[in-house]
């Protein structure tokens, strides 16, 4: 009898694991969300959840026609991690910011084409941002089909003059806009 309880608790604990080990919630796909306006009128329209600093930037450094610009890719950070990037950078706040660096950043986060994770493989690609200073390094990370996280979840970083990269995740990919595509990165481009 304790054997089979034993046996039960290890079944059910292990259907828990199971479950977890396969919520494909970032998994590759076509664009998972459709916005009918730009980017900018995106960004905006978030202006006041988790995008304010991103939409502040974009003001300040007059750059709404990047953000209208067709078939772009563009990385965003939330508030919190481009509050952190602009404490790393002594900047007090967006306005605080020399109008060269509102550019260099907003650029450096956008891409001269559009892509979507369906387009990426494990294999990475490069891609020259609009700033012409970074490429930008995409690609799927090819997580074991066992672990607790999420498969082949979309990552990128900007390119180090070594080559190497400092990989930052998506946290939400593929929004449609009417002009390209939106990532969402758990934290900010770094580049050594």
């Amino acid at each position: 009898m304790k054997k089979h309880f034993c046996l039960i608790a290890l079944a059910v604990s292990l259907s828990g694991c199971l479950n977890y080990a396969y919520n494909y919630d970032y998994q590759h796909s076509t664009p998972s969300a459709v916005f009918d306006g730009t980017a900018y009128e995106y960004i905006r329209s978030r202006s006041e959840e988790k995008f304010s600093l991103w939409y502040e930037a974009i003001e300040a450094g007059g750059m709404q026609d990047l953000y209208e610009q067709p078939d772009h890719t563009y990385f965003l950070l939330e508030d919190d991690q481009l509050a952190a990037w602009l404490t790393s950078w002594h900047y007090s706040s967006v306005s605080a910011m020399p109008q060269t660096a509102l550019n260099t950043l907003l650029q450096g986060y956008t891409l001269p084409r559009a892509y979507n994770s369906s387009q990426l493989t494990t294999s990475p690609i490069d891609v020259l941002s609009c700033d012409s200073d970074h490429v930008v390094r995409m690609r799927l990370y090819p997580n074991a089909s066992t672990a607790s996280q999420n498969l082949h979840s979309m990552q990128a970083g900007w390119v180090n003059l070594d080559g190497s990269v400092d990989y930052r995740n998506v946290i939400s990919s593929n929004i449609q806009t009417s002009n390209g595509i939106i990532h969402v990165l758990v934290s900010r481009f770094v580049r050594k």
